[in-house]
C-alpha cells in the first residue's frame, strides 16, 4: 500500500498517471489505471494486463508494472 500512496501523492502534485495493481492471478493481472491531469480530479479506469502474477514481486510492481 505504500508503493500506492506514494504513487497517488505523485498526482497530487503535477498530475499524470498512476497504475496500480489490485488482482495477481496466474495468468494475468488487473490494475487501476488512475489518471489526473490538473492534480485534482481524477478519472479511475480498471484493466487488465496480459503481465502474470508470477513475474511481478508485489513489495516492488513499480519494476514491472505496465
Amino acid at each position: 500500500m505504500a508503493q500506492w500512496a506514494t504513487q497517488v501523492e505523485g498526482l497530487r502534485r503535477v498530475g499524470g498517471t498512476a497504475y496500480l495493481p489490485y488482482d495477481f492471478s496466474d495468468q494475468c493481472t488487473a490494475w487501476l489505471r488512475v489518471s489526473s491531469r490538473d492534480g485534482e480530479t481524477v478519472e479511475v479506469q480498471a484493466g487488465w494486463s496480459l503481465i502474470e502474477a508470477w513475474g511481478i514481486e508485489p513489495s516492488n510492481y513499480l519494476a514491472t508494472g505496465p
